[in-house]
């Protein structure tokens, strides 16, 4: 500081004004020093350690450039160089400085707090977005619990910066908080519930991230994209974003369809009706006719015609199921081993004779799921004829015209 002074003195500058100029010419010196350490930090270190990380083919270190992490830490070095310079500002020749080196100290701190709790928050982000790369993520995702962190390392940045600026101990914050614990319990009951509600689906793996899942009271039908602090996101099939609170997939008797992609099979439950009507005997001609055509294997032929136990003269209702089976069991798009298969007769209504098939696909892709259900069902209504079967359908007014017509 004396050097400073003497230099301007030396220049003819009378002693007060070389004392007001010297502290002018330290504030400026300080600020440039404080500039150029950061200017130096990110250009250099960030420079050195890209270099490093790259030669050790860490490519999780991709995920640290791309949020900034460094960029955020660099402007440490200003709130270094103002603290330490503190003390320097204070001078007893100039009376307006007297407390202007605690003030500068003061926002140094300040400063250095919002700095360092920006560079958590991208460091966070970073672990998020390498986390993210890996399968794991999917059955335990962690944005909640980073989250979770954020706010506390927020809360204690804000008390930090309280107890800076009034110059208090940050433990009377603290010990205030506790005080009104109770107060924030009440206010913040929804957020809190709904954070507890994240971490049941996460601990309890009720939701993962790319789950189907349908929540239809909330209007919700498509794949987990996000699970968020007390949110979670569903991109339904129609493009449209619906979020969801946490609670509401812990009460609300969520239906996830996860399982049938684990385990590689999708269900086919539909039945066709038959008009009980068409339902006879063949005689042995007729049984004659379907087997010329080759709708049934050896084994069907056996089994049907060649036991002790057949019929003499079989329904064509009984060889129309054995042919069903039959057919089901020769494709090879569906599991006839792994999953229950069945083709079976329900109850009989006002609807006709129910003829349910049971069976899983072997794909569990949307599209090829319902090519496939298409294709069978195209089929076998196709095959209903040739045993003299009809399928049931209510006779629309168009249907009595055409039959009248007919019959003319």
């Amino acid at each position: 500081m004396n050097t400073i002074q003497d230099f301007f003195v030396s220049l003819g500058v009378g002693y007060s004004s070389s004392i007001f100029l010297a502290f002018i010419s330290l504030v400026l010196i300080t600020i440039i020093v404080a500039i150029s350490s950061h200017i130096l930090t990110k250009r250099y270190l960030v420079r050195l350690l890209k270099n490093f990380f790259e030669k050790a083919h860490l490519h999780w270190f991709q995920s640290i450039l791309k949020h900034k992490v460094i960029e955020k830490f660099s402007f440490s070095p200003i709130a270094l160089v103002l603290y330490l310079k503190s003390s320097l500002f204070t001078m007893k020749e100039l009376p307006f400085t007297e407390n202007f080196g605690l003030y500068v100290r003061m926002l140094a701190l300040i400063f250095a707090i919002l700095t360092l709790s920006k560079g958590i928050f991208a460091f966070l982000n970073a672990i998020e977005d390498i986390y993210s790369r890996y399968e794991v993520s999917k059955k335990r995702p962690i944005k909640s619990y980073l989250q979770v962190l954020k706010i506390f390392v927020f809360s204690l940045a804000l008390i930090l910066v309280l107890s800076t600026f009034v110059g208090q101990s940050p433990m009377a914050f603290i010990t205030g908080l506790t005080a009104a614990s109770a107060v924030f319990a009440f206010i913040f009951k929804d957020f809190l519930t709904g954070f507890v509600s994240t971490i049941q689906l996460t601990f309890y793996d009720l939701v993962r991230i790319g789950d189907w899942i349908q929540l239809l009271d909330h209007n919700a039908d498509g794949h987990v994209t996000e699970i968020a602090l007390t949110t979670v996101k569903v991109r339904n099939f129609d493009r449209t974003i619906t979020t969801l609170p946490s609670t509401a997939l812990i009460n609300g008797g969520v239906k996830n369809w996860r399982g049938i992609i684990e385990a590689g099979g999708r269900r086919i439950k539909r039945s066709i009706h038959i008009d009980m009507n068409s339902i006879k005997f063949l005689e042995k001609d007729e049984i004659k006719s379907l087997k010329d055509i080759g709708l049934f294997s050896e084994n069907i032929n056996k089994k049907s015609f060649h036991s002790q136990n057949a019929d003499p003269s079989p329904t064509n209702l009984k060889l129309f199921r054995h042919y069903v089976t039959n057919y089901l069991t020769q494709q090879k798009n569906f599991h006839h081993d792994k999953f229950l298969f069945l083709v079976r007769y329900l109850e009989a209504g006002s609807t006709g004779l129910p003829l349910e098939i049971y069976i899983f696909t072997k794909t569990v892709i949307w599209k090829e799921y319902e090519e496939i259900q298409s294709d069978t069902f195209d089929h076998l209504y196709a095959t209903l004829p040739r045993f003299q079967l009809r399928a049931f359908q209510n006779i629309t007014g168009n249907g009595i015209v055409e039959k009248s017509v007919f019959k003319t």
